[in-house]
């Protein structure tokens, strides 16, 4: 998996500096993504890079835990049920699908996760919303380039990311 950094920047002018900047970088695979929160801010920015319009990432991974959750208890129900029926076969299928939904609820909660409701206070006050999505190994370079050459620039957080393809 690769990774997502998020940045806010004070304005729509230091974000076309910082994605320029790292358009010029070596760093690849790379994607720059922003967001604003005013149609007068989005004016200023390329149209490419504010192709994220929801957060839909963060809404897959709702409905995945949701669902995960959901065939846990069923799988819980199952179990009882077993229990009071005497089945070894049903106590025993669902105790592995308990312990399988228990493992990927458990991987899916150790991966780094940031969510775009964090942001909304500072996308209306007119800052910019950064989003650099990039692999693992380039990661602590980028991050280490943007504060030492954009200290107005706030980090805010690292997320998991889907694969970047031919970007």
């Amino acid at each position: 998996m690769d990774r997502r950094l998020y940045f806010l920047l004070p304005d729509a002018e230091h974000c076309m500096r910082l994605v320029n900047d790292l358009r010029n970088s070596d760093y690849s695979p790379l994607r720059l993504h922003v967001k604003t929160g005013s149609r007068q801010d989005a004016v200023e920015l390329p149209a490419e890079l504010q192709d994220i319009t929801r957060d839909w990432p963060h809404q897959l991974e709702r409905v995945l835990w949701n669902t995960n959750l959901g065939v846990f208890f069923v799988a819980l129900f199952v179990l009882f049920a077993g229990l009071l029926l005497g089945s070894t076969l049903t106590i025993a299928i669902a105790l592995a699908v308990m312990v399988v939904t228990f493992l990927a609820g458990l991987a899916v909660t150790l991966l780094p996760d940031v969510s775009m409701h964090e942001f909304e206070d500072a996308l209306r006050h007119r800052e910019v919303l950064l989003m650099v999505d990039t692999s693992v190994k380039n990661v602590s370079d980028i991050e280490h380039q943007i504060h030492r050459r954009y200290p107005e620039a706030v980090a805010g957080g690292v997320s998991w990311n889907w694969r970047l393809g031919g970007a």
